[in-house]
């Protein structure tokens, strides 16, 4: 899931094509179509509103909502995470054009993506930045935070049993999915953390996200809010098989993508409907733009 300030907010899945909606998910139209052999692993927006996507071929940039692609980031093969640094920078995470087969490496370019370096931290598979401008990410069972856009960094969580989603609210505090301990909260902006809530019923909670004040989480099928910044979770549907990813509009519309399936909520939750899309594939990820367009890639 990206998004970024303006209220963009992209999701797709693995395959070539991508999706966008100009009427709030009632209708879906493909982009994307010249990404042939591909699969995408990862979306994103820069502070231009420019496209960015991973696949397993490089990284693309697109500046017209996915009618072409410029190939920024040759070489940086299933780029599975991209992410948008407050100052404009964008991370990578991939595999370097397979330089050492099966070994992730990650790359940032500091000029739009005309030019990617490698950069010394990889292996992470989730983050969040925080209303202040600190940037956390897990890096499978530790947390790493930088003040400075990404130019230093601290270990400020570790947990063997690994990290599975984050997530960062308007106050600024960071929440963790703690594959042992349940939700974690931080209100010192990491320095330290709490429980705020434990695995239900002996499952896993996955895909943290915040919207209008509230707090989701998946737990398989079930998706779950807390309108109190964790403390309790509720319980508001069991039926989104296969939950991958959750996003928002730029109305605060609600979307989750299950078994090849997209699911709208205007109400934060409160009822679902199934939208029209039938293209086979399940959504990784969603996106939304400035102007209210939604995108999900497949």
């Amino acid at each position: 899931i990206a998004t970024d300030w303006t209220g963009k907010i992209c999701v797709g899945t693995y395959s070539e094509w991508g999706f966008r909606s100009l009427d709030d998910g009632i209708s879906w139209l493909p982009f994307g179509s010249n990404l042939r052999d591909s699969e995408l692993s990862a979306v994103s927006f820069n502070p231009n509103g420019d496209l960015f996507v991973g696949t397993n071929h490089s990284v693309v940039k697109s500046q017209n909502f996915g009618e072409s692609w410029n190939s920024d980031g040759v070489g940086i093969q299933g780029a599975g995470v991209l992410i948008p640094l407050p100052n404009g920078d964008i991370i990578a995470q991939g595999y370097g054009g397979g330089i050492i087969e099966g070994y992730a490496q990650t790359f940032l370019t500091t000029d739009e993506g005309d030019v990617w370096t490698e950069y010394p931290i990889s292996g992470f598979n989730s983050y969040c930045i925080s209303s202040n401008g600190s940037i956390f990410i897990s890096l499978d069972t530790t947390v790493v935070r930088s003040n400075d856009n990404g130019t230093s960094w601290a270990t400020v969580y570790v947990e063997p049993m690994g990290i599975s989603s984050m997530a960062s609210d308007f106050n600024g505090d960071v929440f963790i999915i703690d594959n042992y301990n349940g939700v974690m909260r931080s209100i010192d902006n990491g320095n330290s953390w709490t429980i705020v809530n434990s695995q239900p019923n002996g499952s896993t909670w996955s895909n943290l996200f915040f919207s209008k004040g509230n707090l989701y989480a998946s737990s398989g099928s079930s998706l779950f809010r807390s309108s109190d910044r964790g403390e309790t979770l509720n319980e508001e549907s069991n039926s989104f098989p296969g939950a991958l990813c959750i996003g928002s509009d730029s109305k605060g519309n609600l979307y989750i993508g299950g078994s090849e399936e997209i699911y709208r909520s205007t109400d934060s939750g409160l009822s679902w409907h199934m939208d029209n899309v039938t293209y086979g594939e399940s959504p990784v990820a969603f996106g939304n733009d400035s102007e209210g367009v939604i995108y999900c890639g497949l």
